[in-house]
């Protein structure tokens, strides 16, 4: 009430930021770097509100603002049970720096793996990024990615260009006829992990949903020999008739229209399906989908696998799986169901890497 409550992000964290109506900075939260911090609840009326703070290794942790002061604590509720972090908070390393991609952009990416790893080259790595929309990611706590970190693993966000997490211009740069942007510069974080003595392309799996799974399904066409696994999620791989599946039509603005012939060939330029080569052998790679998708209909997962399955060239194993009676964000309410689809992603993915 009479506050406004202001949420940012940079390469030191996010934080938080309380004003009076006048403009007059009330309080300023900083958490830890590597952490991200989120209001709960949407009374506008409310004297006090909650934010939780959390990242890739700590679950989120509920505070009660008041903002009248300022002041803060951690909220502690008998009806809720209280959040326990798995691992002490200095488990797990995680560093947010910056790479330069091939035209000389400074993409921001945090690296997460367990204090104490030998970091020798050869540490089984994944690599994520989104890439899209404008939407500025954040770091979500997630108990696969705590496992695969336990297990001698690296974990790699890339904020490549395309997303919003450097602003409005980032995003122009990274879509349209700009759209290659993106995928160059997940390539590029790629690069880097293995030139840094992260990984090496043997030991380097790559994934992503959504924007995210054609940003992956591009990148392994492109760059085959950059990786070992590739687990593309709910993507659109068929630039060409992306417009013709559900509400494709309404992301002209983010990908171009194939009607017009610049967009059209830029959009070939990266397009999964479309720039599949008869006689290469890809990476591992599983594509999952949701059969009741209507954002990303799973027809594009399955032409994209059969094209990949279809070749004598193809060597290494393709897999499709479709998640039955789920949507576009997979199973989301089913507790087993959710634990499933997870130690299945992580036994592929460790299996997989380590062979």
């Amino acid at each position: 009430e009479n506050r406004i409550v202001c949420k940012y992000k940079n390469l030191d964290g996010s934080y938080l930021m309380v004003f009076d109506y006048d403009g007059k900075l009330i309080k300023k939260i900083q958490t830890p770097k590597g952490m991200d911090v989120d209001v709960a609840g949407d009374d506008y009326f409310a004297k006090d509100v909650f934010f939780t703070v959390s990242s890739y290794t700590i679950p989120p942790i509920l505070f009660n603002l008041k903002l009248s002061t300022g002041e803060y604590e951690r909220y502690v509720n008998s009806n809720f049970t209280k959040t326990t972090a798995p691992f002490p908070i200095d488990y797990f390393t995680s560093k947010t720096t910056t790479y330069t991609s091939r035209d000389g952009a400074l993409v921001p990416i945090t690296i997460v793996y367990k204090k104490g790893t030998v970091l020798n080259g050869n540490n089984p790595t994944l690599l994520e990024a989104y890439g899209g929309f404008g939407l500025v990611t954040t770091p979500s706590y997630d108990n696969g990615t705590v496992y695969f970190l336990n297990n001698g693993g690296v974990y790699a966000y890339a904020e490549v260009r395309g997303g919003g997490e450097k602003g409005q211009l980032w995003h122009k740069n990274g879509k349209g006829l700009k759209k290659i942007n993106t995928v160059n510069d997940f390539i590029d974080a790629a690069e880097y992990l293995i030139k840094e003595g992260y990984t090496s392309p043997n030991r380097l799996a790559i994934t992503g949903a959504s924007q995210g799974g054609l940003l992956v399904g591009s990148a392994m066409v492109m760059r085959p020999e950059l990786f070992k696994v590739a687990i593309p999620k709910v993507g659109v791989y068929d630039m060409a008739k992306f417009h013709d599946y559900t509400i494709g039509r309404f992301h002209y603005d983010e990908y171009g229209n194939p009607a017009n012939r610049e967009e059209f060939l830029a959009m070939m330029s990266y397009s999964p399906y479309h720039t599949i080569k008869e006689d290469v052998n890809y990476p591992t790679t599983l594509i999952v989908t949701s059969d009741n998708d209507d954002r990303v209909p799973p027809v594009h997962s399955y032409k994209f696998a059969a094209r990949l399955q279809g070749r004598p060239a193809q060597k290494n194993p393709v897999y499709l799986k479709t998640r039955r009676s789920s949507g576009h964000y997979g199973v989301t309410t089913n507790a087993d169901e959710v634990l499933q689809d997870e130690s299945e992603f992580y036994s592929f993915l460790l299996y997989h890497l380590n062979r």
